[in-house]
């Protein structure tokens, strides 16, 4: 053991000169430490619902019988995960709970209408309504608005972020999206 350390040392000391290594802290002094606040939120009464069936493999009972339609189990880790981001991530979610209606958070309908689709209040409300993080979150924003603050959110499911840009826009909040559709030059 000793060796390996005493070897790893000697290897540190002759990449030192091609290697450059900076911390934050040495490079730039003018920005905060880092806060971080971790809220636990609890799921809305539409995910439980779905993260429950998901869990017992009983979807069947969600979409009337449908199972074709509904979220697909192969993956059940995944498909919790995107339950309890938001519902509506999960496939035939939307569809069932707006019967009447097209799949109003429909990104290519939104292009083809060149951006100019705006959903309703009452469409935005059910998204937030379905979702435990968004009903945190359309509390959070109006104070943090007041505050002229800035908000962070990261998420690692794109389609996570379209349905933030959907709740963003649906409350005209401005907002800028970066993910690995984002050019340098964007």
């Amino acid at each position: 053991k000793e060796n390996e350390q005493s070897n790893l040392n000697l290897l540190l000391e002759r990449m030192r000169p091609y290697v450059l290594r900076r911390e934050k802290s040495h490079v730039e002094k003018s920005v905060p430490p880092k806060s971080e606040i971790v809220v636990e939120v609890a799921l809305a009464p539409t995910q439980k619902r779905w993260y429950r069936a998901l869990y017992e493999n009983k979807v069947e009972m969600l979409v009337e019988g449908k199972a074709k339609d509904g979220p697909a189990l192969t993956n059940l880790a995944m498909e919790l995960r995107k339950c309890c981001n938001h519902p509506f991530l999960l496939r035939g979610v939307e569809n069932s709970h707006y019967l009447n209606t097209q799949n109003f958070f429909d990104r290519a309908a939104r292009r083809t209408s060149h951006d100019s689709f705006k959903h309703t209040k009452a469409e935005v409300d059910t998204l937030v309504d379905t979702c435990g993080k968004l009903q945190f979150l359309d509390k959070l924003l109006p104070d943090r608005k007041n505050k002229n603050s800035k908000v962070l959110i990261f998420s690692q499911f794109t389609m996570m972020l379209n349905v933030l840009e959907d709740y963003l826009e649906g409350r005209n909040y401005d907002y800028g999206r970066i993910d690995g559709g984002v050019t340098g030059r964007d």
